[in-house]
């Protein structure tokens, strides 16, 4: 019983969820699907709390020092990369939570790779590409959420096709001294699948970017797949 039980170390127990929430968020992309949550500080801290919690439990009481524990470890960075870009894939706008809780994920999946003995040199051959993999990443992650805070696309005007099914949204994201751009967006309508704590919601198609100033883009609907932006027609299915 008791070999059982440390087979379940946190690593392996760790590198299982990473997968499945990795697998959930692929599914989610192809779909065409993100997840949306009003509580989305609560949610990203009470996760990065269990995860810190967890890896400093595991490096200082040494639990889980098992064979599995050891191998799991070695890919545990490749897998919480592999996470990481899979859910950052099926989300819309990057926040500061989900950028503060990448690096969470990044630090521990890093501090229990680096806390089990292995060969030298297996360690530095691997350590090296995932620390600048991870780095690399989350500075991805908080440029984005940057970007979204200072920058982000402030609908100017919508329009809903005749049957109600798709919102077309005029957005003009300001960029400073770089200008501005204006983008429309298309949304499905009624597609959402709420979970008390979240949604699931259907990720907007861009369809146009330009420069035209926004409030100025001529903007309608002909019947109820066919859009007309500033004079060129696109079918919207």
């Amino acid at each position: 019983m008791e070999s059982k039980h440390k087979s379940l170390s946190f690593p392996t127990i760790f590198a299982v969820v990473l997968l499945s929430l990795a697998g959930i968020g692929f599914g989610m992309y192809l779909l065409g699907y993100w997840f949306s949550s009003s509580y989305e500080i609560v949610l990203y801290s009470g996760l990065s709390a269990a995860t810190i919690y967890f890896t400093t439990y595991t490096v200082k009481k040494g639990a889980g020092k098992t064979k599995l524990a050891s191998v799991v470890s070695a890919i545990l960075p490749l897998i919480a990369i592999f996470y990481l870009v899979n859910t950052g894939a099926s989300a819309v706008t990057y926040s500061l939570p989900y950028a503060a809780y990448s690096a969470v994920i990044a630090i521990c999946s890093l501090t229990l790779f680096f806390s089990y003995k292995r060969r030298a040199g297996l360690t530095i051959g691997l350590g090296i590409p995932y620390v600048m993999l991870m780095a690399m990443l989350l500075l991805w992650f908080f440029l984005k959420a940057t970007s979204s805070m200072l920058f982000g696309g402030l609908v100017v005007k919508s329009e809903l096709s005749p049957n109600g099914v798709f919102l077309a949204e005029v957005m003009y994201s300001d960029q400073g001294a770089l200008g501005g751009d204006t983008y429309v967006n298309i949304t499905q309508q009624n597609r959402d699948i709420d979970f008390g704590i979240g949604a699931l919601r259907k990720v907007p198609r861009e369809i146009y970017v330009g420069k035209v100033y926004a409030e100025a883009m001529p903007l309608r609907w002909e019947g109820d797949e066919v859009l007309f932006i500033n004079g060129a027609r696109y079918e919207i299915r």
